[in-house]
This record gives structure tokens, sequence and C-alpha cells, in this order.
């Protein structure tokens, strides 16, 4: 039974998001915290909530070091959409935002770009009138719609590879 364990468990995630000179430890904390998730209860939202935007700060951080381990740390946030979704649901404009501003961002391989854009579209799919309510609609258009209008490069790239055919 890991539920004695948990409030060391969230202090210890706490000060290990905080080492953004160390993007292993970032990785290997989101990673750990991953696996915590389905056993998670909406008694634990308060205190796990509060990690989450640390977390958004790691996946950043890995982006610039390694966007294989920044695309393995958002898995973070798909188990929470699978499992406690009232935890993601006060950090949805963060999350978007980080999102978008991956799927943007040309200088980032491809496949971490359609990574962050299919989280996207789960996401909107599962928290459809929270995104309308915070009125996050205009700017998933207006990227998306970016997206389609670029020239996708070289046709013998797969297509779900390339940010633009994923869009369109």
């Amino acid at each position: 039974e890991m539920e004695p364990h948990f409030n060391s468990m969230f202090e210890l995630y706490a000060r290990c998001l905080t080492l953004h000179d160390q993007p292993e430890v970032l990785h290997l904390t989101c990673v750990a915290m991953c696996k915590v998730v389905p056993y998670l209860g909406s008694n634990h939202t308060p205190q796990f909530g509060a990690l989450l935007p640390s977390a958004m700060q790691a996946i950043r951080i890995l982006l610039v070091t390694d966007e294989e381990k920044a695309c393995t740390s958002l898995e973070l946030f798909d188990a929470l959409l699978e499992c406690e979704v009232a935890i993601v649901v006060p950090h949805l404009s963060s999350l978007l935002a980080l999102c978008l501003e991956v799927t943007k961002t040309e200088s980032l391989e491809n496949s971490t770009r359609v990574k962050f854009m299919t989280f996207l579209s789960w996401l909107v799919s599962t928290k459809k009138k929270a995104i309308q309510k915070l009125q996050l609609v205009d700017p998933i258009l207006e990227v998306l719609m970016r997206l389609m209008a670029c020239p996708d490069g070289d046709e013998d790239d797969e297509v779900t590879e390339r940010p633009g055919s994923y869009a369109g």
C-alpha cells in the first residue's frame, strides 16, 4: 500500500522538480509521478495538483536538452487525463499553452510536435466545455490554421510525422 507514503513522495517530487540543472532528475521525477497516478484519489488532488506547474516547467527544460525525454514526461499528463481528470482542470490553460508552444516551434523535431499535438487533440476531446469556458478555442485554432497553411517540406516523410499534415 503506497497511500501512507504519498505525502513524503510528493515532497520529494517537489524538491526534485526544482533541480532545473539536472534534466535526468526532472525526467525521472515525471516518470515516477506518472507511475503513482493510478493510485491517486480525489483526496490527493490539492497536493499532487500543486506539482503540475513544476512538471510542466520540467518538460519545457527537457525540450531543450532531450526531446524524447520531454515526450516521455508528457505521459504524466496522459495518465492524469485517463485516471484523475480533476487534477488537470485547474492547470488546463497552462497545459494547453505548453502544447501549443511546442506544436508551433519549428526548431523541434516533427515527432515531438506531433506527440504534443496528439495530446492536445485528446485534451480538447475530453475537456471541450472547459476549453470553451476558458476561451481557449481561438488560440488553438490560430496555431492549427497556421500549421495547415505551412508547406510540409519533404513529401517522402510519413504523413503522421509532419505537424501540418496532422493538423489538417
